[in-house]
């Protein structure tokens, strides 16, 4: 039952966390203590007997027995990409910093997340529709009509389109039975499938976005500890502990093109396939410079306004392409459909 209660509040957290960020963000900037301050969210969350108590418990109790580690404490109940920015911040003492930067990137990606959904929700109802048509042409329409005319006599395009039908049937049958693993398996893969054959698979959405995303927080952990004077190897080394099996990944890739020749930052950083090609060239420019690392904090928040854009660009795209398909098999079929009736019509000597 706790485990339950636990994992629903963990939803609600999920969904309230940009909010809760801004909160720690602000008391943190007026000097309150962490200890302090994650008691008083768990005071206040008693009185209001809100659902996050079971989150409050849960880091009340790991801040005590992770030696103060912010970062270890909420593990479990954040993701580990913004564990490893908090546990950045820690190091170098910018917490105020990172729980702002991340209240903001939660905000758009949710922003992303709703743009997305409102374009696949808009077109689900016509997708089923057009998978309903295709079964019922396939196994009632065309059958009946078969048995009054040989598909031989038919014509070309009606055969065509039947057997396209058929096939198509058969297709959507084996994809409904593979879809829910298929999902799962995406979303497993996300913060582990590494390799060049990730590389190939982030030239489509269902991967770059996610790419992109991971790529501005990642950026934002180098700024954190460049900005404390760590050198960007070392940076590198920080980050790798606390990465998912993808960046980690990336960023062991990183530190072997620093070692070959470690005064081309840029380029190591960047060859990795981390960046897109429009945050590559930002960044690249940027590492002519001595000073680069300087400029981390706004070529991160630029990231996440680049992958951002490019969403809720793309949306109305998706959106648009799936009702044109829709609307372009609906026409083949109604003209195929016209085609066989002449032909059953001519057939039974009425035209």
């Amino acid at each position: 039952m706790e485990k339950f209660k636990f994992f629903l509040a963990k939803r609600v957290f999920h969904r309230r966390r940009a909010e809760i960020y801004a909160q720690i963000g602000f008391a943190l900037d007026h000097d309150a203590n962490l200890k302090n301050e994650i008691d008083e969210l768990y005071k206040v969350a008693i009185k209001r007997k809100s659902d996050l108590i079971p989150v409050y418990t849960r880091w009340k109790h790991n801040f005590l027995h992770n030696s103060g580690s912010l970062a270890n404490s909420m593990r479990g109940t954040i993701s580990d990409s913004e564990a490893g920015l908090i546990a950045s911040a820690e190091e170098t003492q910018n917490l105020p910093n990172a729980f702002k930067f991340l209240s903001r990137a939660v905000k758009q990606i949710t922003l992303m997340q709703e743009s997305i959904k409102k374009a696949i929700r808009s077109a689900i109802l016509p997708g089923i529709l057009l998978i309903a048509l295709f079964y019922g042409i396939d196994s009632g329409f065309f059958s009946v009509i078969e048995e009054s005319i040989p598909k031989s006599e038919w014509g070309f395009l009606p055969r065509a389109v039947a057997a396209f039908t058929h096939n198509l049937t058969l297709f959507l049958s084996f994809a409904i039975f593979l879809a829910i693993p298929t999902v799962l398996w995406w979303f497993w893969s996300l913060p582990r499938w590494s390799g060049k054959s990730r590389l190939y698979a982030e030239k489509t959405i269902l991967f770059n976005k996610y790419r992109d995303q991971q790529c501005a927080m990642f950026l934002m952990n180098l700024a954190f500890l460049m900005q404390a004077d760590y050198p960007l190897k070392p940076s590198l080394e920080r980050i790798r502990t606390h990465a998912t099996p993808y960046l980690e990944a990336h960023i062991s890739t990183m530190l072997k093109k620093l070692n070959k020749d470690a005064s081309n930052a840029g380029f190591a950083l960047v060859s990795t396939g981390l960046f897109s090609p429009e945050l590559g060239d930002l960044l690249t420019n940027y590492a002519r410079w001595s000073n680069w690392h300087t400029q981390i904090h706004e070529i991160a928040a630029n990231a996440m306004e680049i992958v951002t854009r490019d969403v809720l660009e793309l949306s109305p795209r998706i959106e648009e392409g799936l009702k044109l398909t829709i609307g372009l098999v609906l026409f083949i079929v109604i003209a195929t459909v016209g085609l066989i009736i002449t032909t059953m019509l001519k057939k039974v000597g009425l035209r």
